[in-house]
């Protein structure tokens, strides 16, 4: 039993450095995928929340509003939050209309009215093209998710690499130094033994 304590104590910096390199692991393994996943989320929600409510104060303002200005909104967004929306044109003024159905403070009359100028909007949406140009933005994002995901797992694991060569390194390095002292002491101890023999 006491032997284990000795060890234990002695080698307590080593064990702390696998202790790290665990926890770095885990961390990097675990949650630094989901937390550069979460960011980028909620900065995309937040846009997509902006330009719907402000596609609703165009629409709910001026009866004569455009796609185009639909389109430099989202762009102007995009810019200022550094995000691609994920979503075509067709599908931002969809999720306006169940903005406003949920508005229930508007009369029912007012949102049927308004739901209307939004599905005449809609047939005014570029066909395909501008719908093929979104999902490859939604594409290109979720990509970047996952690349950035993977980015941070490869980071992980050659830290963690490194550490434990870094500890293996160490334990050598500390292994050698004992060898070296305990070498000393036997080579001085024998001479001194060597010395006490001539004497006496």
């Amino acid at each position: 039993m006491e032997q284990i304590k000795q060890w234990f104590l002695k080698n307590l910096s080593n064990l702390f450095g696998i202790l790290g390199i665990v926890l770095t692991i885990y961390f990097g393994l675990f949650y630094v995928p989901s937390w550069i996943s979460e960011t980028q989320n909620e900065r995309l929600n937040n846009a997509q929340r902006e330009v719907v409510q402000n596609v609703k104060e165009l629409i709910f303002s001026d009866s004569l509003v455009t796609i185009e200005e639909i389109q430099s909104l989202v762009l102007a967004k995009e810019v200022d939050k550094k995000v691609k929306i994920p979503f075509s044109f067709y599908g931002i003024l969809t999720i306006t209309e169940e903005s406003f159905m949920e508005d229930k403070f508007l009369p029912l009359q007012k949102r049927r009215e308004l739901i209307k100028e939004i599905q005449l909007l809609k047939t005014k949406v570029p066909d395909t093209v501008e719908n093929k140009k979104d999902e490859q933005k939604s594409e290109s994002w979720f990509s970047k998710t996952k690349w950035l995901s993977i980015l941070s797992v490869l980071i992980t694991l050659l830290a963690s690499i490194l550490g434990v060569l870094s500890t293996i390194f160490k334990y050598r390095q500390q292994k050698e130094q004992q060898e070296e002292i305990t070498n000393e002491i036997n080579t001085s101890q024998n001479e001194q033994v060597n010395r006490n023999q001539i004497i006496y």
